[in-house]
C-alpha cells in the first residue's frame, strides 16, 4: 500500500482526490488509489475526440483516510462536494478489489464515452486482495460497497428533483 505503480504521478487539477487541493493527501490514498488519482485521461486527451471535453472527477479515500467503510465514504462524498461533481452529466460510484484497484479500461472509457463531464468515487476496503479478502471476510467487501453508496445517494437524494435528474 505504500508503493507508487509506474506511470502514476500526484495530480494537480483540483478535480482529483491527493491534488493539493484536495481533502486527502496523496500519500493516504494508498497504492491503488494513487493509480487510480495519477493516471487517467486529461481534459486535453479527451478534447482530441470531443473538443468539448471537461476534466474529469475522480473521487477517492484510502484506508488512512478513515477508520470505518462509512468514515472513509464521508470522506469521497466530500471530496465530490469539492469539486462540484453533482453538476456533472455522469456520476459513477465504482466499487473496488479489497486493495482499491479499480480497472484503467473501464474508468479511463467510461470518461472518454462521457466527454469527461463525469465524476468517479471509489474507496479502498482492505489491505488484502480481493480473493483473500474474501476468503477471511465475506462482508468486508459488501459493507463497504454499500457504505460508498448510501453516503452519496443519501446526498443525491436531497437535491432538488431537477438537480437528480441531471446528475
Amino acid at each position: 500500500d505504500r508503493g507508487t505503480k509506474d506511470g502514476s504521478i500526484e495530480p494537480t487539477d483540483s478535480m482529483t482526490s491527493g491534488s493539493p487541493e484536495s481533502l486527502v493527501s496523496w500519500q493516504d490514498l494508498g497504492k491503488q488509489g494513487r493509480q487510480f488519482a495519477g493516471s487517467g485521461p486529461s481534459k486535453n486527451d479527451i478534447q482530441q475526440i470531443w473538443p468539448e471535453a471537461e476534466q474529469p472527477i475522480r473521487a477517492y479515500a484510502g484506508l488512512a483516510n478513515g477508520e470505518t467503510h462509512e468514515a472513509r465514504a464521508e470522506v469521497v462524498l466530500k471530496e465530490l462536494l469539492r469539486t462540484n461533481a453533482f453538476d456533472r452529466d455522469k456520476l459513477l460510484i465504482a466499487t473496488t478489489t479489497g486493495t482499491g484497484y479499480l480497472d484503467p479500461n473501464a474508468v479511463n472509457t467510461f470518461e472518454y464515452v462521457n466527454a469527461g463531464n463525469t465524476a468517479i468515487a471509489g474507496m479502498q476496503y482492505s489491505y488484502l486482495p480481493s480473493w483473500l479478502s474474501l476468503l477471511s471476510d465475506t462482508e468486508t467487501a459488501k459493507d463497504a460497497g454499500v457504505a460508498l453508496f448510501n453516503e452519496i445517494h443519501g446526498h443525491w437524494q436531497e437535491l432538488d428533483e431537477e438537480k437528480q435528474m441531471q446528475t
